[in-house]
């Protein structure tokens, strides 16, 4: 819902702040997403969970948590004892200096649609990827392609930011702004800050693609 739209918001202005990449394409972040939810499938929620993630992960569960308070001290799964949790990518993005990155796409348990996931992956000092952001959102799925079809790519930033402090500066005070117009009205705040091509999730609507 809106706390993905924020995290896009976000990244997008941290990236900016760092020097183009050679080659700013998100099929890492979409590899890794994917090895994620296969491995989801054999080896249980908790073990791919805890394998893909740094540990001080963030969870929207219940309540805002990390992987490691949420798993740390939980035994090893049975992945034949749990409904088959599928997800795949359909929209992802990765930042100018390729260190950052996101994907977003269905949910499925059981075979039955539920929703949407978000997940921000940071690549890491060895060159691999572990996510630091999962969350989701119950907003309908169904329409969404099969898992096979290559996702939509956001295309990286084109402008940057002085440093990597004015640009986590931006980030702050364009969530300020946010915040304050959406106690005035939500609807406006959101529409008036939604980049060409943004999704926001809705429950119980398709996501939207656009301000309109």
């Amino acid at each position: 819902m809106a706390v993905s739209l924020i995290l896009v918001a976000a990244l997008a202005a941290s990236w900016a702040a760092a020097p183009p990449a050679a080659a700013a394409d998100p099929a890492p972040v979409v590899a890794a997403e994917r090895a994620f939810a296969a491995d989801g499938a054999a080896m249980g929620v908790r073990d791919s969970f805890v394998k893909h993630s740094v540990p001080t992960a963030v969870m929207i569960a219940a309540e805002p948590t990390t992987v490691s308070a949420l798993y740390g001290a939980q035994p090893p799964g049975k992945p034949s004892d749990e409904p088959l949790l599928a997800w795949w990518p359909a929209f992802a993005g990765i930042s100018r200096s390729g260190d950052f990155g996101f994907t977003t796409g269905p949910v499925e348990i059981g075979g039955r649609r539920t929703g949407h996931y978000f997940t921000v992956w940071k690549r890491q000092p060895d060159g691999g990827w572990k996510w630091i952001y999962d969350g989701g959102t119950n907003a309908p799925s169904k329409g969404e392609p099969p898992a096979e079809v290559d996702p939509v790519s956001l295309p990286a930033a084109a402008a940057h930011a002085a440093s990597p402090k004015a640009a986590w500066d931006e980030v702050a005070a364009a969530e300020a702004a946010l915040a304050r117009d959406a106690a005035a009205d939500h609807r406006a705040a959101m529409a008036a800050r939604l980049a060409e091509g943004a999704r926001l999730y809705v429950p119980k609507q398709p996501p939207a693609r656009s301000a309109e």
